[in-house]
């Protein structure tokens, strides 16, 4: 059934910890009320696929793809890694110059 806003209220976690590098205090804040409050979501490989509160649902499976974006983006975030190759390859340079993007200094 869908909301008055067209959605149906699935929620996939690694969504949320996928954005960790913009957002870490709302990310962390959402993985604890995952913990607590949805403690069927995490499993041996860590969260499964998705849940949904308003059917009282929670995926039994795991998604590679999901755990991928999930660990790229915590190393990322933890220690920078992923950005550092990604900024070193000549294509990614090449381009973001044609694009106008430029350089600015890390806070």
């Amino acid at each position: 059934m869908k909301t008055k806003n067209n959605r149906y209220g699935t929620v996939p976690p690694c969504g949320a910890i996928g954005s960790v590098v913009f957002t870490p205090d709302i990310v962390e804040e959402t993985v604890r009320y995952y913990f607590e409050h949805v403690p069927q979501l995490w499993g041996y490989y860590g969260f499964k696929d998705a849940f949904n509160l308003d059917r009282d649902w929670v995926s039994r499976i795991y998604i590679g793809i999901d755990k991928g974006i999930e660990l790229l983006m915590i190393e990322n975030y933890k220690t920078g890694l992923l950005w550092d190759i990604t900024m070193r390859n000549k294509y990614i340079k090449d381009g973001l110059q044609k694009l106008s993007f430029h350089q600015t200094n890390k806070e």
